[in-house]
């Protein structure tokens, strides 16, 4: 638990959490307190259940614009990642490069030694 803590905290997870915390909670918030506002409003039953409708579509169509965000933030994410990993294996393979020519380098002059 620690650990996945600190390596979040290391790469950035923990904000991208937090914010994603922050949108949950705000859309669960607003839709308790529409609903609990329409049940409070002083209407006749045929516009209340009406004005529920509307709201549960209005929630409905929130969920899938926030969804929607959170999917494209995602594949954002997911290339940046990607790109970063791409990056990093194309230097780590210079280096395995640059370590094996040193290497023959070093074995070559070792046989030209060994030869002398």
């Amino acid at each position: 638990m620690y650990l996945r803590e600190i390596m979040d905290s290391l790469n950035g997870n923990e904000r991208r959490r937090a914010k994603v915390r922050v949108v949950i909670g705000t859309s669960i918030g607003l839709l308790i307190g529409a609903g609990v506002g329409i049940m409070l409003a002083p209407k006749s039953g045929r516009a209340l259940r009406q004005d529920m409708v509307n709201g549960a579509s209005w929630g409905v169509d929130k969920a899938r614009e926030t969804a929607h965000k959170a999917a494209n933030f995602v594949k954002h994410e997911a290339a940046s990642v990607n790109d970063a990993v791409a990056e990093k294996m194309d230097d780590i393979n210079t280096s395995i490069s640059l370590v094996e020519d040193a290497s023959k380098a070093s074995q070559a002059e070792a046989k030209k030694k060994a030869q002398e």
